[in-house]
């Protein structure tokens, strides 16, 4: 007996022959039918013209007199597969029908096996060939890509991806550890910064595995001043300090923010910065911009962590660190 599905135009068969159901034949549900000679409490063996030999599946067989289903463990017994036992002595012609449903296969059906762990796709390297594509890392997207085997590849969500920040009040220093990785060279840190307890540089600093690089920064800050007396133009050279200074804020002036572009925190080279604040009121009277670089001289590290701190006192702001995509 052969088992169909309707596409929307025509039935299909999917799986059996279409032959008469005999079992051994490549039908989803077998049907086996005998007429009875009399007395007979158990049937097998060959059935009816065109119905082959009993065969069923234990617990999958559905047994019929007559065309009125009986009941399984009351009205027969089904435990071999090859046999039906236990029925009430049949009747000259009467008739007994088994329907079964049998073990079959898909043709290029894929296994449950296939997938081994969460987040497999399916995707194929070519016509008919199917593969395995394992889930990327965190904050990744599926994007075509013609020179990947399959064709898609997981890489970083556009050009910049947020991997770790903090935000901080009343603190003497905020710290964010294992933000730099392999993952990514290149990273840009925002630092907005709402008040300090008292007027003071704000320093960064390189942090491995919880714990400060304390020495051996260089760096170089350009400033224009602006202020009601004119303006003020200069710059300030910091060799060998204890970390770099990227802008400052007095106590009472306006929240304000600056960027920071680090390369190559995690790589074992020279760790180098540039940075921009842009705009600020100063002391609620200046308006204050600098630029700076600088790098750090402690060479062959590789540094998971940075960290933040005025100078003196306190502040409350935050900080977000992003990845810059390697390609």
């Amino acid at each position: 007996m052969p088992v169909k599905v309707y596409d929307g135009t025509n039935w299909v068969t999917v799986a059996g022959d279409g032959a008469a159901g005999a079992p051994g034949t490549s039908s989803a549900i077998a049907t086996w039918v005998k007429t009875a000679s009399g007395g007979e409490t158990s049937v097998s063996g060959t059935g009816d013209s065109g119905y082959g030999t009993l065969s069923y599946t234990v617990g999958q067989e559905l047994v019929y007199l007559n065309g009125v289903l009986l009941d399984r463990g009351d009205d027969y017994t089904a435990t071999n597969g090859t046999s039906i036992t236990g029925l009430t002595a049949l009747l000259a012609n009467d008739v007994i029908t088994v329907w079964t449903v049998t073990a079959f296969s898909v043709t290029n059906a894929l296994s449950n096996s296939t997938l081994t762990a969460k987040g497999d796709l399916i995707t194929a390297t070519a016509s008919s060939t199917p593969a395995i594509l394992s889930v990327g890392t965190n904050g990744q997207v599926l994007t075509a890509d013609s020179a990947a085997a399959t064709g898609v590849k997981w890489a970083a969500a556009g050009a910049l991806t947020y991997v770790g920040g903090a935000s901080f009040s009343g603190s003497s220093s905020q710290s964010l550890n294992n933000v730099f990785s392999s993952t990514y060279d290149n990273y840009l840190i925002l630092t907005n910064l709402d008040s300090v307890s008292t007027g003071a540089n704000i320093i960064y600093r390189m942090r491995a595995s919880g714990t400060d690089s304390t020495a051996s920064y260089y760096s170089n800050i350009i400033y224009n001043e602006l202020s009601a007396g004119g303006t003020t133009f200069g710059n300030v050279s910091v060799v060998n300090g204890s970390g770099w200074k990227v802008g400052d804020l007095s106590s009472g002036g306006q929240p304000t923010g600056w960027t920071m572009t680090l390369f190559n925190p995690y790589r074992t080279v020279t760790t180098t910065f540039e940075s921009g604040s842009h705009g600020y009121n100063y002391n609620g009277t200046n308006i204050y911009q600098s630029f700076t670089g600088g790098y750090h001289g402690v060479g062959g590290t590789s540094y998971d962590g940075i960290t933040i701190f005025p100078a003196s006192g306190t502040f409350t702001g935050s900080i977000r660190v992003y990845g810059y995509a390697k390609s």
